[in-house]
């Protein structure tokens, strides 16, 4: 299909430099200690989750390596993967996960971390490094076991995409209910509004394989998105410095022979299209 590319301006994190640096340090340390911490305090594996999605922002705003970048998304995944996958594992029973490339021994927890967006920030993560193995591990959630408080139409978004990945159940219906939860969003509308309505729309048009309907959902929901992260405070904001889950539904499309006629920082080329090596 031959279209005039869209170009997208992406917005800046509105930190100074040695900011940036000191709090990149400060996470990257920290998170290397975390994994012989995660049987003793429960809620590590959402902290390491949250600390991981800043990580990339940071080393995305100040330009770090593509191999940077791709260990950053690796990070979010491994954190993510394993904090959905202790959640389906009793208190009275013990899970192995693999952390930082350490073996790590926990009893079975669920939190508030256990949350829909969280979920779909791994996924995003997991999509575009093309990680089908993390993509079937967070689609094999309970999703009876979803904590935290956000509008309802993220549980439904999610429950669509369980239901496309593992072919059981109509996912289109649910891409619909989603919708309809996100336009009588209460807790956060202007979010539900520009954000969410958009992302539903962009996956309903990639799991139609509608090119024309990817592109025209696609520059909405970055636009939209600029239009959100510009502001203050959410322009301080690392773990906005990129959208991971249209950025992973763009890798998704790609693989699927959607061409991407959309030009952004949000969304690198070469990640979306699987330009790099996985350490």
């Amino acid at each position: 299909m031959n279209m005039n590319k869209i170009h997208i301006k992406a917005h800046q994190l509105a930190w100074q430099k040695t900011e940036i640096e000191d709090e990149l340090k400060f996470l990257e340390e920290r998170i290397q200690r975390l994994p012989q911490k995660i049987a003793n305090l429960s809620n590590n594996l959402g902290v390491g989750l949250d600390n991981a999605t800043s990580i990339l922002g940071l080393r995305i705003a100040l330009n770090c390596s593509n191999n940077e970048i791709i260990e950053a998304l690796q990070n979010i995944t491994q954190w993510g993967v394993a904090l959905f996958q202790r959640a389906m594992v009793s208190k009275n029973e013990m899970i192995e996960l693999s952390l930082n490339g350490q073996k790590v021994s926990v009893p079975g927890h669920c939190s508030y971390y256990n949350s829909a967006p969280r979920w779909q920030l791994t996924f995003g993560a997991a999509m575009a490094l093309r990680d089908h193995n993390a993509m079937k591990n967070l689609c094999a959630y309970d999703v009876s076991y979803w904590g935290g408080s956000y509008d309802s139409y993220h549980i439904a978004y999610v429950d669509a995409i369980i239901a496309f990945v593992n072919k059981s159940g109509d996912w289109n219906q649910l891409l619909l209910e989603a919708e309809t939860k996100a336009t009588n969003a209460t807790l956060n509308p202007l979010l539900a509004q520009q954000l969410g309505l958009p992302c539903i729309a962009l996956t309903q048009a990639i799991m139609n394989n509608d090119e024309k309907a990817f592109n025209t959902t696609l520059a909405t929901a970055l636009s939209n998105y600029h239009k959100i992260y510009i502001k203050k405070p959410e322009d301080r904001d690392p773990v906005a410095v990129i959208p991971l889950l249209l950025l992973g539904w763009c890798a998704y499309a790609h693989e699927h022979a959607l061409m991407c006629n959309v030009i952004s920082d949000y969304i690198p080329d070469w990640i979306v299209t699987g330009d790099f090596q996985l350490n």
